[in-house]
């Protein structure tokens, strides 16, 4: 069951570890792969899509991030740090060009 492997506090000094990484490696799409990992071992499905999201885009695989990402959008609360950044991910990969834009 999610959030019973381990203490809670186990998890925040993990996250702080993992953002100290992502300063250094913001480009590191297995960090994100490691992000998700660690939200979804505690049940935070929205903040763990969001960072599916962050790898599939980081990986070039832009339709996967957008869906990754709106479902993402519907599971995590407003207001939320993770979901501002999942908006300002959201800005992002909308500005991306389409597909039929690179032509």
């Amino acid at each position: 069951m999610a959030g019973q492997s381990g203490d809670a506090s186990l998890y925040t000094k993990a996250e702080s570890h993992l953002d100290r990484a992502r300063r250094a490696e913001h480009r590191s799409s297995s960090m994100h792969r490691i992000y998700a990992t660690l939200y979804g071992k505690q049940g935070k499905e929205g903040a763990a899509r969001y960072h599916l999201a962050e790898e599939a885009a980081l990986q070039g695989r832009m339709d996967e991030a957008n869906a990754l990402l709106a479902d993402a959008l519907t599971k995590l609360p407003k207001g939320d740090k993770k979901y501002r950044e999942a908006m300002d991910f959201k800005a992002w990969l909308d500005a991306q060009p389409k597909d039929k834009d690179k032509r």
